[in-house]
């Protein structure tokens, strides 16, 4: 068995290359809009439903002291270890993958990382991680500025002669 596939059995919650000794809480979104329109009588009918962003808050805390077996087959990643990694991953802006109990997600960037200090943390860290998938979209895939384009194209009037007039003589 390889040593990633042994870790990943173990390991419950992983924000990128930050394993978490202790994922406090987690919030797993997935909100939605439903689309509405009036009708002349001022009522409203929905007919569509658009799917946003899927959205994660997790409370982790990550110490100092290893208590966990993945920190035992893969070594210590400490307090300051996993702060610098998460500031980072905010800072560098390029998506990652996040492993919780529940499931893997893919293509999430931190939107809002908090992290609190008191006396009481000693050698840990506590913080709120607020994760959002990102939608990535293909090369295949028009974008709204190449539809707008396509859209311009089809309404101009066509180009002729290089903008020269022909008169025709009678």
């Amino acid at each position: 068995m390889a040593l990633e596939t042994f870790t990943h059995a173990f390991l419950v919650t992983k924000i990128g290359a930050v394993p978490l000794d202790v994922s406090i809480s987690q919030k797993h979104q997935f909100p939605s809009k439903i689309t509405q329109n009036p009708v002349e009588d001022g009522t409203t009918f929905a007919d569509h439903q658009v799917l946003l962003p899927f959205m994660l808050e997790i409370d982790g805390r990550v110490s100092d002291a290893p208590i966990s077996i993945t920190e035992a087959i893969t070594g210590k990643f400490g307090m300051q270890d996993a702060y610098r990694e998460l500031v980072r991953m905010q800072k560098a802006r390029e998506p990652f993958t996040v492993v919780t109990g529940l499931n893997v997600y893919q293509n999430m960037m931190i939107e809002d990382l908090m992290i609190p200090r008191t006396a009481s943390d000693g050698q840990s860290m506590r913080f709120t991680a607020v994760l959002r998938e990102i939608q990535i979209v293909g090369k295949d895939v028009p974008t709204n500025r190449d539809l707008v384009a396509e859209d311009i194209r089809h309404t101009a009037l066509p180009i002729s002669n290089n903008g020269f007039v022909s008169r025709l003589l009678s």
